[in-house]
């Protein structure tokens, strides 16, 4: 055996305690790590921390993995953002989108240059241009229809040939008309759909604007489903006969609601001026019922309002109809 293949004693030595470091300087490269990364917690969970130093301490991110068509590839952003799931999603879906439409106009542009192509090959040499394998077309076939309609029109007098001609022309005219027929009543439609709209909302503008309910859309879409449950039952309900309905609905809602919510939800809810307002008019109503139900014992004329009551229960209402 040759001293080459010896090694000697410092290489020996050496080898193992390279091997060493590098696993200690990995092992502490980790710990450090990890050592920043708690560092990084504790200041974003630390109320007393400045803005800086939370951003500072915030994990940006430099790269996003984006997937347009079932391809995924990782693109460099243009500046960093926070490492959350919201701005991961916010900014991947843009930038998808964006790929996405620039992808969509190249593959339109590159179409529209091979059909203007393709055109002008078929006016050069239309054998050749019609012979391309993608077309899938069998000129053999082709000619041989072609050779055949020419042979039953030469079978065909001038006059039945102009008659064959007028005929194709008139049913393409009144295929034109069809079109357009429909073309007209589709858009009459959609007119008639949006002075609908147009009417309702107003109507519903100018009900609420004299009721205690809000514009939102919460009330507005409660209103509509009345009316058009109104409709389907061929009821031509307005927004002033469903207004009651739904603001007892509205209530019940709220009501049940704030039964099972704790106090602080309902305070945080309602806000405290509102809840200030409401506790001065619950005084003032005590204040003023002793008088009310002195006044209120001086009436004795009740069977009237009875009958009425009666007389009143025993017709249809709104609310009974949608019961129904």
């Amino acid at each position: 055996m040759s001293d080459e293949s010896i090694p000697s004693v410092q290489e020996a030595i050496s080898e193992p305690s390279e091997s060493a470091e590098q696993a200690v300087d990995s092992t502490s490269q980790e710990n450090g790590e990890q050592a920043v990364a708690a560092e990084a917690v504790a200041t974003l969970n630390d109320p007393s921390a400045s803005k800086v130093e939370k951003k500072a301490a915030q994990k940006m991110l430099k790269k996003l993995t984006l997937k347009i068509d079932g391809e995924e590839y990782e693109e460099n952003l243009p500046f960093e953002i926070p490492d959350t799931a919201e701005a991961r999603d916010y900014m991947r879906r843009e930038l998808q989108m964006g790929k996405m439409g620039q992808k969509r106009a190249q593959e339109k542009s590159q179409i529209e240059k091979e059909v203007v192509k393709f055109i002008e090959d078929l006016r050069k040499d239309p054998r050749k241009a019609l012979s391309d394998p993608a077309i899938g077309l069998d000129l053999k076939q082709l000619a041989t229809q072609i050779i055949e309609e020419e042979i039953e029109n030469s079978k065909k007098s001038p006059a039945q040939l102009e008659k064959e001609k007028l005929m194709s022309e008139l049913q393409a005219l009144k295929d034109e008309r069809e079109k357009e027929k429909t073309n007209s009543q589709q858009k009459e439609m959609e007119r008639l759909k949006e002075e609908a709209y147009e009417r309702y909302d107003i109507l519903m503008t100018q009900t609420l604007e004299k009721s205690d309910l809000p514009k939102s859309p919460y009330v507005i879409k409660k209103m509509a489903d009345y009316m058009l449950l109104g409709l389907q039952n061929g009821k031509d309900i307005t927004p002033e006969d469903v207004l009651p309905l739904v603001r007892e609905e509205i209530q019940e809602d709220l009501k049940q609601m704030f039964a099972v919510m704790p106090d602080e939800v309902v305070e945080k809810l309602i806000g405290k001026d509102k809840l200030d307002s409401l506790r001065k008019k619950n005084i003032q109503r005590a204040k003023q019922a002793p008088a009310a139900l002195k006044a209120g014992a001086k009436t004795s004329d009740t069977g009237r309002v009875k009958v009425e009551a009666k007389d009143i229960k025993d017709k249809q209402t709104f609310k009974d109809f949608f019961k129904m």
